[in-house]
């Protein structure tokens, strides 16, 4: 979906792919999400590596992976959905 390989991906934090910044899932917000805690989940834009857009519902979870803080981070592409609400709200119009 973000058009970066696995490699690419662990070298960057997911929320510097969004645009904009999104305020739901600020690394402020995120860094003090507790273990444990429900997950955030939000829609946000991202940008992928070309520099278009797609549209994702996101979850975002603290864990622990080899003994130290780490985000899990699941992305779902709903950019179809989003323009489709857009072509309705239009021809409501």
């Amino acid at each position: 979906m973000s058009g970066r390989s696995a490699q690419e991906l662990r070298q960057i934090h997911f929320w510097e792919e969004l645009f904009p910044a999104h305020p739901d899932l600020s690394p402020t917000r995120i860094a003090g999400l507790p273990l444990g805690a429900a997950p955030l989940q939000a829609e946000a834009c991202l940008q992928q590596k070309n520099h278009t857009f797609r549209w994702a519902q996101l979850t975002v979870a603290q864990t622990l992976f080899e003994g130290r803080p780490a985000q899990i981070v699941t992305a779902f592409d709903v950019t179809a959905r989003k323009e489709a609400e857009a072509a309705t709200r239009e021809s409501e119009a």
